[in-house]
C-alpha cells in the first residue's frame, strides 16, 4: 500500500509539471502572436495612403490635404494601433502633429512607418 501511494503521489506529480510546462508553452506561443510585425502587403499599402496624404497636405497646404491626412491618420490608428501597443505614443504624437495645420507639411507619417518598420523592427 505504502508503494502504490508513492507511485500516486509521483504521478501527480508528474502530471502537475506537465500542466505547468503545457501553460508555460502556451503563454509563449500566445506572446511570439501578439508580437507578430505587419505584412509585406498591409506595410506597403499603408506607406503608400501615408505617402498620397502627405503629398496632398504638402501641395494643398493644408486645405484638402488636411482632411485627406485625418482619414489616413484614422486608418493609421485602426490598423496600427492594434499591432504596434509598444509604439502607441509615438504614433499618437505623430498623428497629433500631423492634425496641426502648417506642421502637417511635413510627412512625419511616412517617416514614422519606415522608422519603425526597418529600425525597430515592430511593425
Amino acid at each position: 500500500m505504502g508503494e502504490e501511494s508513492q507511485q500516486l503521489e509521483q504521478l501527480e506529480e508528474i502530471r502537475a509539471q506537465e500542466e505547468l510546462e503545457a501553460q508555460a508553452q502556451l503563454t509563449s506561443s500566445q506572446n511570439k502572436e501578439s508580437t507578430k510585425r505587419l505584412g509585406a502587403l498591409a506595410f506597403w499599402s499603408l506607406l503608400i495612403i501615408s505617402l498620397i496624404a502627405d503629398l496632398a497636405e504638402a501641395f494643398t497646404l493644408g486645405t484638402i490635404g488636411w482632411f485627406v491626412g485625418l482619414v489616413v491618420d484614422a486608418i493609421l490608428l485602426i490598423k496600427l494601433g492594434f499591432s504596434v501597443r509598444k509604439q502607441m505614443g509615438w504614433l499618437i504624437g505623430v498623428v497629433g502633429i500631423e492634425t496641426i495645420p502648417g506642421l502637417d507639411i511635413l510627412p512625419l507619417r511616412t517617416f514614422y512607418l519606415l522608422f519603425a518598420r526597418y529600425h525597430l523592427n515592430t511593425i
